[in-house]
């Protein structure tokens, strides 16, 4: 198993815990909850009322942004993309959780 040289930097510089606000993935979330959100109270206010199929939207995309945030709030494994698409494969993943573990050591 062989680092890649971004692999390396980002290993090298792990500095421990983060605020979930200074997380790109939390932000990215955010703001597709707002954008999904204020498409359905835009047609709410337009229409003069606020209809159950637009409050269960909502609802949905709500619940997605937090199970999102809850999710990348508990990532803690380095995580890997099947062979067939772009990315970081299994074989790779690994190697780089053994050599961290084995630099702790």
């Amino acid at each position: 198993m062989r680092l890649t040289p971004k692999s390396a930097d980002i290993l090298a510089n792990y500095k421990g815990s983060k605020s979930c606000f200074s997380s790109m993935t939390f932000w990215a979330v955010f703001c597709l909850a707002i954008e999904g959100i204020s498409s359905h109270l835009e047609t709410a206010l337009n229409d003069g009322q606020l209809v159950p199929t637009d409050i269960f939207s909502i609802v949905r995309i709500v619940a997605a942004t937090v199970a999102g945030c809850i999710g990348r709030y508990n990532a803690s494994e380095i995580i890997y993309t099947p062979e067939f698409l772009p990315g970081r494969n299994k074989d790779e993943a690994e190697g780089l959780v053994a050599d961290k573990n084995n630099a702790e050591d």
